[in-house]
């Protein structure tokens, strides 16, 4: 659905999300980000979801600023969906209600036309309670089955309202951010189910992963405490750093473990801002891949 509002993008007019998320697939990282374009995008759609833009806001990689936007547009697209779904099976219920009324109403004329007239021809004879008695049960039993209709169009407008909630459930996954942690975004998965083979005497881990002790932990308390072992695997390229991922890097002779809080790019190239769960501020040294030694995939207290 097209906006109002005209984006100005990149030099292009940009009139729906469609259109927004196929123009960020054709950009770059560095004209992402040199163009500001994510405040501009931010501030265009800031009559939409509010957790959109709270995500949207958390988020300093592209891709990920990306897949967010084209969650939110095939979410969209599937409740209009549903919604013309419901409209019709609605106006359907609806028509075929009406329908059995019609017909049982001009039934029931019918037979009452008939008793009445029955009622008037023979009313010299002594059967006409019967007849009163007949057109009442007539009544009676036309007035139950509108009943009935009515009880089923009922069960049928909750059977919708069960399916858009269960969509709605699927397509809007909770992320769930704990206050303790200063609102941080958890790590990637990295490792499924089927890498984990659990043993009568051991457990076996399907990846190159390597492990250690955790021997200062007062920045990343209560995330890793002292002497926990950690999991860890090696990182091939910045594209393996992801926004909540808890890293491991040398400063200076000095191994630090903190969690990724941004990701972007100067001329030097790609860094990451990192923070420990515990402190109040940011670190203030741009992380470059190279110093970066470990991704941090498992915990064991």
């Amino acid at each position: 659905m097209d906006k109002k509002e005209v984006l100005i993008l990149f030099g292009r007019k940009i009139s729906n999300l469609q259109e927004l998320t196929l123009e960020l697939r054709l950009s770059n990282e560095y004209k992402f980000h040199s163009s500001n374009a994510k405040s501009k995008i931010i501030n265009w759609l800031k009559d939409e979801d509010k957790e959109l833009i709270r995500k949207l806001k958390l988020t300093h990689n592209k891709k990920q600023f990306t897949l967010f936007l084209e969650n939110y547009q095939k979410r969209l697209e599937k409740e209009e969906t549903i919604k013309q779904v419901t409209n019709l099976k609605k106006d359907l219920v609806e028509t075929e209600s009406s329908t059995r009324v019609n017909i049982y109403l001009a039934i029931s004329i019918i037979l009452i036309a008939i008793i009445i007239f029955q009622f008037l021809f023979f009313s010299t004879y002594k059967n006409y309670p019967d007849d009163i008695t007949l057109l009442r049960n007539l009544l009676f039993t036309t007035t139950k089955q509108n009943e009935d209709l009515k009880n089923q169009i009922n069960h049928l407008k909750n059977e919708n309202n069960d399916l858009l909630e269960q969509i709605n459930k699927e397509n809007n996954p909770t992320i769930i951010i704990s206050s303790e942690l200063n609102n941080t975004i958890g790590p990637r998965n990295r490792i499924n189910q089927r890498d984990i083979i659990v043993n009568e005497n051991n457990i076996v881990i399907n990846k190159n992963v390597s492990i250690a002790k955790i021997n200062s932990t007062g920045s990343m308390h209560p995330t890793l405490n002292l002497y926990s072992t950690a999991i860890q695997i090696t990182p091939k390229s910045n594209n393996e750093i992801f926004v909540g991922d808890i890293v491991s890097y040398k400063k200076d002779d000095e191994s630090i473990i903190h969690r990724v809080i941004r990701v972007d790019s100067d001329d030097k190239g790609w860094y990451a801002i990192t923070k420990g769960d515990n402190n109040e501020i940011e670190d203030e040294e741009k992380v470059r891949f190279e110093q970066i030694q470990k991704v941090l995939v498992g915990i064991l207290y």
